[in-house]
């Protein structure tokens, strides 16, 4: 999805060296008002990092994530999701997480 914005962003600069794109097909990429900026300085994930990663990638997965043991299609649309606390979160999204790595991880990481 993030490719797309790179793709846009190199046929952008191809032109404006003069080249010609013939055509770039994107799908799924966020528009750029929704692309985070970036954070150069950044040394740790703040919890609010981790809880938009996390709904980001069960929004993504969406009725697949039942699948890897979700109960939730959409976490923007769950309310089971919005009354969880952000450890509840944690451990809901920990095993989905290790298939995805397939990886072990424990759900202090």
């Amino acid at each position: 999805s993030y490719g797309g914005a790179v793709a846009m962003a190199i046929a952008l600069l191809l032109e404006e060296w003069g080249h010609d794109v013939g055509l770039l097909v994107i799908m799924d990429t966020p528009r750029p008002e929704q692309v985070r900026p970036l954070q150069p300085d950044a040394t740790e994930c703040t919890e609010e990092d981790a809880l938009e990663l996390m709904e980001m990638i069960l929004g993504a997965l969406g009725r697949d994530a039942i699948g890897l043991g979700s109960s939730i299609a959409h976490p923007r649309e769950s309310e089971e999701w919005k009354s969880m606390s952000l450890n509840q979160k944690y451990e809901f999204f920990a095993p989905i997480w290790r298939v995805m790595r397939d990886d072990a991880m424990p759900v202090e990481e």
